[in-house]
């Protein structure tokens, strides 16, 4: 098992029931299962504002995995457990924003 703490930034933390969670996902686990395991303990709310069917993300929602951006259409092959790395991974989900 690896732990993942997830941290939300923005619009988004409006969305969940704190600037911050940890979740257990197993080692083989990809972005797009934890960001599955998001929608199903926070709903509706998380998921119209966070995801999309079609790419897994909303195009204003980026995601950050140890400092780099991860790219959305890799959710599903992007593991959450890094190789080397200690069994705990930060995710942040960052809304992009608009204007110069």
């Amino acid at each position: 098992m690896v732990a993942v703490k997830v941290k939300f930034f923005g619009v988004v933390r409006g969305l969940t029931d704190g600037p911050s969670t940890v979740v257990e996902m197993d080692n083989d686990a990809t972005l797009a299962d934890l960001l599955e395991e998001l929608h199903k303990k926070y709903g509706k709310r998380f998921y119209d504002g966070v995801l999309c069917e079609s790419n897994g993300l909303k195009g204003h929602v980026k995601l950050f995995m140890n400092d780099a951006e991860i790219d959305s259409r890799k959710l599903a092959t992007t593991k959450v457990a890094v190789a080397g790395a200690a069994a705990e991974t930060m995710l942040y989900v960052v809304p992009s924003t608009a204007g110069g």
